[in-house]
C-alpha cells in the first residue's frame, strides 16, 4: 500500500506541503479509482504556519538566542499512561536533565526505534490504532537517513542524563522559510517539556534567520496541536490521507486527459520545479528537488509541461521499499494534478 495526501485549501498561496498545489486534483482521483482506496483518514493532518512572510522584511528578534547544546529541566509529571518505573525516574531531578545536541549515522537505529515506539504508543493508547505503525523499527531508518542527507547537522536530538536518546526534531532551513519535520519523544518522558525545548531551539534559529516556520501535524494528535498552538502556530491547510493498493496490472481504464504531457523529470529540471512551486505555493526549497531528482534518492519525479515545454506541475513519488508514498507536488489545475497522479500511481504497480 502507499499513501496519497489530498489537500483542502482556500487558495494556492496557503498550500505548500500537499500533493496538489493550486487545485484539488484528487477529487477526480477519489472518484475514478475509488476501488483502490484501502483506508481514508478523514482528518489526517494540517499545515501550520508560525510568523508571516513579513518576517523576512521585519524580523522578530529572538529574546533568548541559544547556540550549541543547552540544558532544560522540568519537574512536570507525564500525562501519558503511567509506567511505574518511568514515574519513579521522573521524581528524580537528576534524571530529568535533558541535553540538546545533534545526531550522526551511528544513531540511526536509536532514532528508528524512538520514532516507531513514539508513534505506536501514542496512537495505540489514545485511538487503539498502534497497529498502523507496526512493531519493527527497521523501516523507520529511512527518516534519519533521508533527513541527514538533506540537512546534515540541522536536527535537534534530546538525550537524558545517561546519554539515551529521548527526543528528536528534524529541522529544514530553506530560502523562504524553516520547516519542522518529524518531532517525536520517548513515551516514557512525555509531558516533561522535551518536545517544547526542541521546538524552542528550532524556533530560535528561525527567528534569528528572520524566517517563518511551517510544519505538518496530525489533526488526531491533540497533544501536538496544543503545543504548536501555544508556540504561535496557526493552521492553514487541511489534508486527507488515503491508503491505496495499486493493482499489479496497473490502473484500470484509459489514462486521463493530459497524461501524454507527463514525463520523468531529470536533475536539470530542479530549478524549474523549485520556481513552479514558489509561484504556486509561495515557498522555495531547491535542495529538496535536487535530492528527489538524484539517482540514489529512491524517488521518481513526474513533470507535466505545456506545449511550449513550460512546467505546469510535478509530483514526487517515493519508491522506497519502506514507505511508498506520493508527494510533494503542485499543479496549475485539477486536470494536470490528475494526470500526474495517474502516472505516479501506475508507476507503483503492485504496491
Amino acid at each position: 500500500m502507499l499513501t496519497v495526501r489530498r489537500s483542502y485549501t482556500r487558495s494556492a498561496a496557503a498550500t505548500s506541503a500537499g500533493t496538489c498545489g493550486a487545485a484539488d486534483g484528487f477529487t477526480a482521483f477519489s472518484c475514478a479509482w475509488a476501488d483502490m482506496v484501502v483506508a481514508m483518514h478523514t482528518a489526517a493532518s494540517t499545515t501550520a504556519l508560525r510568523g508571516t512572510p513579513d518576517m523576512i522584511v521585519t524580523p522578530r528578534v529572538c529574546p533568548h538566542p541559544v547556540s550549541g547544546a543547552y540544558r532544560v529541566t522540568s519537574r512536570e509529571k507525564s500525562s501519558y499512561p503511567a509506567n511505574p518505573a518511568a514515574d519513579r525516574a521522573r521524581s528524580d531531578p537528576a534524571a530529568m536533565t535533558t541535553v540538546l545536541g545533534t545526531l550522526d549515522a551511528a544513531d540511526d537505529d536509536q532514532v528508528a526505534a524512538l520514532l516507531q515506539r513514539s508513534l505506536y504508543a501514542w496512537y495505540e493508547n489514545r485511538l487503539r490504532q498502534g497497529a498502523r505503525f507496526g512493531t519493527d523499527p527497521t523501516p523507520y531508518r529511512i527518516f534519519p537517513r533521508v533527513y541527514r542527507r538533506l540537512d546534515p547537522g540541522e536536527e535537534i536530538a534530546a538525550r537524558d542524563a545517561s546519554g539515551r536518546l529521548v527526543g528528536i526534531c528534524f529541522v529544514h532551513p530553506r530560502e523562504t522559510h524553516h520547516a519542522i519535520g518529524i518531532v517525536a519523544t520517548d513515551p516514557d518522558i512525555a509531558g516533561r517539556g522535551v518536545a517544547r525545548a526542541m521546538m524552542q531551539e528550532a524556533l530560535g534559529r528561525a527567528d534569528r534567520a528572520a524566517r517563518p516556520v511551517r510544519l505538518v501535524s496530525s489533526l488526531l494528535n491533540l497533544d501536538s496541536f496544543s503545543l504548536y498552538s501555544r508556540l504561535g502556530f496557526t493552521p492553514r491547510t487541511i489534508y486527507q490521507d488515503l491508503e491505496v493498493q495499486v493493482p499489479a496490472a496497473g490502473l484500470p481504464g484509459p489514462p486521463p486527459h493530459g497524461t501524454s504531457s507527463v514525463r520523468t523529470a531529470v536533475p536539470a529540471d530542479a530549478i524549474a520545479l523549485a520556481a513552479l512551486e514558489h509561484a504556486l505555493s509561495g515557498i522555495r526549497r531547491l535542495p529538496d528537488h535536487e535530492f528527489f531528482l538524484s539517482a540514489d534518492s529512491g524517488y521518481r519525479v513526474w513533470l507535466a509541461a505545456d506545449p511550449h515545454g513550460r512546467p505546469t506541475g510535478f509530483l514526487a513519488a517515493s519508491h522506497q521499499p519502506e514507505f511508498p508514498m506520493l508527494g510533494p507536488g503542485v499543479a496549475i489545475d485539477e486536470a494536470t494534478a490528475t494526470a500526474l497522479a495517474w502516472r505516479a500511481l501506475d508507476g507503483l504497480r503492485g504496491r
